[in-house]
């Protein structure tokens, strides 16, 4: 059997700004709730059996809620270290301003056209392939 490691806990993880826990703030237990309804909903949308949308949009709403999770027990450290003296925080992982508008502008452009492309290749392959009768090179 394995020990738990002592020396990779972190006492300031899942502590949100001012040092609170983070759960000691009644907002945070939003994201819980909302992994607990769309885990049901996925359940109840899988067994029902209808509908192939609702369980994907319920699920991608529980992986979602899982990832905010997650973000929540580490904030505000993105990516810890464990002596907690290199972490990348929220405030060390910032752009510049000047980084952030550029990015902006591209997501502004580019992001309509990822669209627009999605869409037309949505479409353009949304019908069903029925056999047109003719023969196939593979037999």
């Amino acid at each position: 059997m394995g020990s738990v490691r002592r020396d990779v806990a972190r006492p300031d993880a899942g502590l949100g700004a001012g040092g609170t826990p983070i759960y000691g703030q009644q907002l945070a237990w939003i994201v819980p709730l909302v992994f607990v309804a769309a885990l049901a909903v996925t359940g109840w949308a899988l067994l029902r059996g209808t509908s192939d949308r609702l369980p994907i949009v319920a699920s991608s709403f529980t992986i979602a809620a899982l990832i905010a999770i997650l973000g929540q027990a580490l904030y505000p450290a993105l990516v810890p270290d464990r002596t907690a003296s290199a972490d990348i925080t929220v405030a060390t992982a910032a752009s510049s301003d000047l980084a952030l508008t550029v990015m902006l502008i591209i997501v502004l452009i580019g992001m309509p056209l990822v669209v627009a492309y999605t869409a037309f290749v949505y479409r353009r392959f949304s019908h069903k392939v029925t056999d047109s009768g003719s023969q196939s090179a593979y037999g």
